[in-house]
């Protein structure tokens, strides 16, 4: 469902706001038909419970997460031996074979068509070959690249994998850990990315 809200240009947070709001109204509203169809006050009290069931049936489909409403990156000031990392252009650092990396590339791929613009996927190796297993997923406008700095690279991500950077022009560097860059951030990403 928050595809659908994505597809209609909503942002990141409202996209995944919506459906919950959708199925706690969706319960109301059944509540209130049901009620008005059943006369006794015991059957009325279990619809009672109606109110909560297609809320907690997404929510069990589509739980929330701690970071999913998250927007905490950590601001470095640039270096210089971080040349890797584009200015005004999303990059993730990556690990090879890493499962949680392999997992953000839908996320990617969707920032990507919403916003028609590049994303580096850099992965920290020095074996071209660890880059084939991305490369089947991702869209053809993420460059998937080894990452030279590997010691630099690893330091900025804090040995945290897959981590999401944004450089400015202003030299400062925002730095997100795969579980802090929720909603907002993403948010905040593509407010850069249409400047």
């Amino acid at each position: 469902m928050e595809n659908i809200f994505l597809d209609l240009n909503l942002s990141w947070t409202v996209s995944k706001i919506l459906p919950y709001i959708l199925m706690l109204v969706l319960g109301v509203v059944g509540f209130v038909f049901l009620r008005k169809r059943i006369k006794s006050s015991f059957v009325r009290v279990l619809c009672s419970l109606f109110i909560v069931i297609p809320f907690f049936t997404y929510f069990l489909y589509k739980p929330i997460y701690q970071g999913d409403f998250s927007n905490s990156p950590k601001v470095l000031n640039e270096n210089k031996s971080l040349n890797e990392i584009n200015y005004n252009r999303l990059s993730v650092i990556t690990i090879p074979n890493c499962p949680y990396c392999f997992e953000v590339i839908p996320l990617l791929n969707k920032i990507q068509e919403r916003n028609n613009c590049e994303i580096d996927f850099i992965v920290l190796s020095s074996d071209s070959s660890t880059l084939n297993w991305y490369k089947k997923e991702v869209n053809n406008s993420i460059n998937v690249v080894l990452g030279d700095s590997l010691d630099d690279l690893s330091f900025l991500a804090e040995g945290r994998f897959p981590s999401f950077v944004w450089k400015s022009k202003n030299k400062k560097i925002n730095m997100w850990s795969n579980d802090k860059f929720g909603a907002p951030a993403i948010d905040w990403v593509e407010d850069q990315l249409a400047k």
